[in-house]
């Protein structure tokens, strides 16, 4: 794991969403917190990963960090593990110097965002794709304190400013080359089209899209590419 975590580590995982990346760590870690502000996730987590948490090795909370900062001792943590949320934070800076405080010295940090505006999508109506893809990326749902479709390539420079300093970074390219039910590419395009939607994209417009995307997957045609980037910091004082 990028995470560098062990068997012994304790893990943070802010954004823990329905607990995919709870789950990886626990698979390896002593002990795993996951924190998030959606019930909802924290409700699937809880369901999803109950054999570790009946077993006391994983906790799921309902915090909201860009509110009610980290509840949690300095020091506590050897692994602060952060995907797609610095976007919705409000003051960033903050934010990551409650993960500075909350990590053991030569803790690991790790930060990871996708380039929402960086997608990359085969369409026979590239114009209408754009649309779409930047209604998805610019918007701000009313759980967010902000947005920022370009929080992924923004991710290495603004870490190079925070009190981590050094950091090393990788960008991820991610490809789904069908839409199959459950995949990645196939959730996406269905939260783009709501997004689209919601800012004045029409119902017939969506609905060509959709048709257009079919047509591509049913041919062999269809390409769906994310960038992920990540930055990987420890903590060093002094």
């Amino acid at each position: 794991m990028l995470a560098g975590v062990t068997s012994s580590s304790c893990v943070l995982d802010i954004g823990c969403g329905i607990g995919r990346t709870v789950q990886a760590a626990a698979n390896v870690a002593a002990k795993v917190i996951g924190i998030d502000s959606n019930e909802n996730f924290l409700k699937r987590a809880g369901v999803s990963l109950s054999d570790a948490i009946s077993k006391g090795r994983v906790e799921v909370r309902k915090i909201n960090a860009d509110i009610e900062g980290l509840p949690f001792k300095d020091q506590e943590f050897d692994t602060v593990i952060c995907q797609n949320v610095l976007e919705c934070i409000g003051d960033k800076t903050a934010f990551v110097r409650e993960c500075y405080r909350v990590l053991k010295s030569d803790g690991v940090f790790l930060l990871g965002h996708h380039d929402y505006g960086g997608v990359m999508l085969n369409s026979a109506r590239p114009d209408l794709t754009r649309r779409i893809i930047a209604s998805y990326a610019d918007e701000t749902q009313e759980w967010m304190a902000s947005s920022d479709g370009e929080m992924g390539r923004k991710l290495p420079g603004f870490m190079r400013s925070t009190d981590f300093g050094t950091v090393t970074t990788e960008t991820r390219h991610f490809v789904e080359l069908s839409l199959s039910e459950g995949g990645f590419a196939r959730e996406y395009c269905q939260s783009a089209i709501d997004a689209a939607l919601r800012a004045n994209l029409s119902q017939s417009e969506a609905d060509a899209w959709v048709d257009d995307l079919a047509e591509l997957d049913r041919r062999g045609a269809f390409y769906f590419g994310i960038p992920w980037i990540y930055v990987r910091a420890t903590k060093q004082e002094g």
